[in-house]
């Protein structure tokens, strides 16, 4: 299967990034459908090789606190607006800081980890393997941080906050609020 999450990304950023003379309405219109029929296509191949999709249970909230609403690799940012209840622009901003002074990226574990444990978060590690959705069935009340691979999700109570359904990844590790 092609990469679904990567090829969504590439055209969301294409039509938010466009100017109407490269993109017009009609392109911009099946662009966007095109969008949904691979999210669908993602969650119908989900289904079919037993990975999880959080169709039925509601358990996936849409969240992009980007105030463009642009998809574009901020996921630290935005987990972390969610965790510490502040705007995008007050999380990039301070994780700005922790990464000039780590010499690092914004999106980094240590930058986003630095700034979660400012925050008053602690880190842990699971006793098993979880995805997300099986994370939220075992820690229904709460806010925590996971880091999965190559991307990070916020859930609050239950319920994980993202762009995406990104219940099928893998939990490596998670902050929680102390």
């Amino acid at each position: 299967m092609f990469d679904t999450i990567k090829s969504i990304y590439i055209i969301e950023n294409f039509m938010q990034n466009a100017s109407r003379r490269v993109c017009n309405d009609e392109l911009y219109s099946a662009l966007k459908k095109a969008v949904e029929v691979m999210e669908e296509h993602n969650a119908e191949y989900a289904t079919k090789r037993g990975m999880y999709t959080d169709k039925q249970n509601n358990l996936w909230v849409r969240y992009n606190s980007n105030p463009l609403k642009r998809r574009v690799g901020d996921c630290a940012i935005r987990a972390c607006c969610k965790a510490t209840n502040r705007t995008w622009n007050e999380v990039f901003d301070a994780l700005a800081q922790i990464a000039y002074r780590q010499k690092d990226v914004l999106s980094a574990n240590k930058v986003w980890g630095e700034y979660l444990a400012d925050n008053g978060y602690v880190r842990y590690e699971p006793d098993y393997p979880m995805d997300v959705y099986k994370f939220c069935c075992n820690f229904p009340h709460g806010t925590y941080v996971l880091g999965l691979d190559g991307h990070v999700v916020t859930v609050v109570d239950g319920r994980y906050f993202d762009t995406w359904d990104s219940g099928g990844k893998n939990v490596i590790y998670f902050w929680e609020r102390g």
